[in-house]
């Protein structure tokens, strides 16, 4: 059984990385299909663009503060240097948090920087996108206008200088303009075709003035509706698209650092790693340098080994998930380092077929490397290999438990749930009640909520995952022995976040925000640790 629980615990270590920025992206996507409904309700009632958007971001501001990145770089790092995060106290959590803010790449930026180019970035995609979209609609709009309003009690064109209606070869480009308006919503384009038909019917036939005055009402009302789709679609866009890609871009590189970070750290602790083997990402859809770094030999230790004294800067480049794999002694022979880095880049080069030489070097470079130039002055994204600086210096894993530790107490807190579930809510309720005098209706409601009710997670809807620290509340909580503090906060916590839930309606991580101010679990687990890390507790 250990050994399934460890080869479970390295694959769910490998894919960790990329389950948190999902997680996190997930959580953005939320909230921007709320931001989305409201900037359209603001732009309805004719809120000008630019104080729309400010209203939007100060009704929505973590789309572009990204609150949650901080913390998610302190879980990235934490699982790369081996431990898992709910282990550690909230004085390591924030010193880390402190230290992953600040910079490290060649921009110099802090990461409260960066987010605030990111709000500015993010701002700059809606207003244009909405802007352009809105002269379109104008355009489309005035041309309709042009042929209903073109036409005077006398049956005159009063946009043409009073000559007569808009003549038929002039009638498809007017009709064609404002076709336009519809954009891909297909509603709105049988409307307009309809009355397009209608117009073209009526035109040929020679119909009476007010016949075509009433064709060109239908159309003008088509556009409009068109124009609404449109202005919607362009707010999806801009937000679900152009803005996605700004809070993607630098979720993905931050955490990707942070994993480095992580992985630096363990790696200037522990003796035992020798070498790193650079590990492309599963998700590496386009042959660039990371190709290089994996599969060349630059150093005699084998296909992508570095020493840990000269590796690839990670990330490599925006959305990069490549990430380093510790080489234990023993693995390889260090005996046999030498650099042989232009002559390794040289052999992977001449693998590949011109057009992904040209992909990675560019059409200058390839040339120049063709007539005996250096790779590295051309690679692109080449930054040299180097020792390679962390920002984690304070932290120490202490007395805290391996991810492979945790993944074992996961498993035996899974099997703890299904003895609680399996006894029932009437068990749970009568033997907490005995052994602390809880109140017996709480105790029912709570064993719904924490074990049976599924809940909106960022995960999905589910359940609540089994938690190794809860299960042993419960666990003392059952047995009456040696109950504690924590285990009475517990169970204070989920009756006020339930009815949280219950009467104010919020959901689940609005609801245990404003539970834990009052009753703090988390911090109730932290006391087990001293200020070495030393658990003493249990």
């Amino acid at each position: 059984m250990l050994l399934v629980i460890m080869a479970v615990a390295m694959m769910a270590t490998t894919d960790r990385l990329a389950q948190l920025i999902n997680k996190l992206n997930k959580s953005w996507s939320i909230e921007a299909k709320k931001a989305v409904k409201y900037l359209m309700r603001l732009l309805a009632k004719g809120v000008k663009t630019e104080a729309a958007i400010t209203k939007v971001q100060q009704r929505y501001p973590n789309l572009s503060t990204l609150p949650e990145l901080q913390p998610a770089l302190v879980e990235a790092a934490a699982y790369a240097y081996g431990i898992v995060p709910t282990m550690l106290t909230k004085a390591q959590v924030e010193s880390m948090g402190e230290e992953l803010a600040d910079k490290w790449d060649e921009s110099g930026m802090t990461l409260s920087e960066k987010l605030h180019g990111v709000g500015v970035k993010m701002r700059g995609a809606i207003v244009s996108t909405l802007q352009e979209q809105m002269r379109r609609n104008k355009t489309w709009t005035e041309a309709a206008r042009a042929l209903y309003d073109g036409y005077g009690d006398d049956g005159q064109n009063v946009y043409n200088g009073g000559k007569d209606i808009i003549s038929r070869q002039d009638l498809p480009k007017y009709l064609q303009k404002v076709r336009e308006a519809t954009g891909n919503d297909l509603q709105a384009l049988a409307e307009q075709r309809q009355a397009i038909d209608n117009i073209n019917r009526l035109a040929k036939n020679g119909a009476p003035n007010k016949a075509l005055q009433a064709a060109y009402n239908k159309l003008l009302e088509a556009v409009q509706k068109g124009n609404e789709k449109a202005i919607e679609k362009a707010m999806e866009v801009a937000v679900n698209e152009k803005s996605r890609y700004v809070a993607e871009r630098i979720t993905r590189t931050e955490m990707a650092r942070a994993w480095a970070d992580g992985f630096i750290a363990k790696m200037q602790k522990d003796a035992d790693i020798v070498a790193v083997k650079f590990k492309l990402s599963s998700r590496h859809p386009v042959l660039d340098i990371c190709d290089m770094y994996a599969k060349a030999d630059m150093y005699g230790l084998g296909a992508g080994i570095y020493p840990k004294d000269k590796l690839p800067p990670l990330p490599v480049h925006p959305h990069c998930l490549c990430r380093y794999v510790e080489v234990i002694e023993g693995e390889v022979d260090m005996q046999q380092q030498r650099d042989q880095v232009r002559e390794a880049g040289d052999k992977w080069l001449n693998s590949l077929p011109e057009s992904r030489r040209a992909q990675v070097l560019g059409r200058k470079g390839l040339k120049a490397w063709e007539d005996g130039e250096d790779w590295r002055k051309y690679m692109r994204g080449y930054a040299g290999l180097r020792e390679v600086k962390g920002r984690l210096h304070t932290f120490e894993m202490g007395a805290l438990i391996s991810v492979q530790e945790y993944f074992k107490l996961e498993e035996e807190a899974k099997q703890t749930y299904a003895r609680i579930i399996d006894c029932g809510k009437n068990d749970f309720a009568s033997k907490i009640h005995k052994n602390t005098g809880y109140s017996i209706s709480r105790l029912n409601r709570i064993f719904e909520h924490v074990f049976i009710t599924k809940h909106e997670l960022q995960s999905g809807t589910s359940t609540f995952l089994p938690d190794p620290d809860m299960a042993d509340s419960f666990t003392r909580l059952l047995n009456g022995k040696d109950i504690r503090d924590c285990d009475i906060i517990l169970l204070n916590h989920e009756h006020l976040e339930l009815a949280i839930m219950k009467k104010m309606g919020y959901n689940y991580s609005e609801a245990h925000i404003l539970a834990e101010k009052k009753y703090n679990y988390k911090a109730a687990i932290d006391k087990r640790y001293d200020s070495n890390g030393k658990n003493y507790s249990t």
